[in-house]
């Protein structure tokens, strides 16, 4: 990956701050929870880093909505209450019992450790129901570890538009990288390609990228080198 590409994504990326936005992602402090989807403490990320998975975002911004106006909107809160009344909150939630039952385990894990858990991937990935993704992302956006969640979008749009050394040269650049100014790097391109993979780049084999209408595409090494070889 050639770095300046990177920092020209980035930059791109914050001149498209509402497209982001949209996709429901807010550049802020880096240490801010509200990264995730306006989310107003790290208990917000846990809690819909865990319900968003084969669910819509949109869904879950709504549940979030609810369990905001009924104080439920923390682990040890959402812990406390009876699981009938918590599920009927969740109700448009996919897998809702699944999901209930990992928040329970990290409100139980959280109690015992403190935020320190929201740090820990190997323990988080240790809870029934929660996959690499979302610890990763739990860890990043709600513990602040530097690091960026492996995906399907990540790995697929970073190769297409950046390069097939795409994870092995973001990890090059932010070394030497200031605390505040690396977390902010890695939550951007993590952002960026997230919302890049489910708008434009469709990264699968059913589904054709959407390069010619994509916002990214002037600076893409697969939509410039397709459209070098067609014409």
């Amino acid at each position: 990956m050639d770095k300046d590409l990177m920092w020209k994504f980035i930059k791109m990326l914050e001149s498209h701050e509402a497209f982001l936005r949209e996709q429901g992602w807010v550049i802020t402090d880096p240490y801010s929870p509200a990264w995730w989807g306006g989310a107003f403490t790290a208990d917000e990320v846990v809690i819909t880093a865990v319900l968003v998975q084969l669910t819509r975002w949109k869904r879950v911004e709504e549940t979030l909505t609810v369990l905001r106006e009924q104080a439920l909107n923390d682990l040890p809160s959402m812990s406390r209450l009876d699981s009938s009344s918590v599920l009927r909150i969740l109700r448009h939630i996919n897998f809702k019992e699944r999901k209930l039952k990992s928040i329970k385990a990290l409100a139980y894990l959280k109690k015992i450790k403190g935020d320190d858990i929201l740090s820990n991937t190997s323990e988080l990935i240790g809870i029934k129901g929660i996959g690499e993704e979302t610890a990763l992302a739990i860890s990043l956006f709600a513990g602040n570890v530097p690091h960026i969640p492996i995906s399907k979008y990540v790995s697929i749009v970073g190769h297409r538009l950046l390069g097939d050394n795409f994870y092995e040269d973001l990890s090059e650049a932010v070394i030497g990288q200031e605390p505040q100014r690396k977390l902010y790097i890695l939550k951007m391109m993590y952002a960026g390609l997230t919302s890049l993979g489910k708008t434009f780049c469709k990264p699968s084999i059913k589904v054709e990228p959407m390069c010619r209408s994509c916002l990214f595409n002037r600076i893409c090494l697969y939509y410039n080198i397709r459209k070098n070889q067609q014409s």
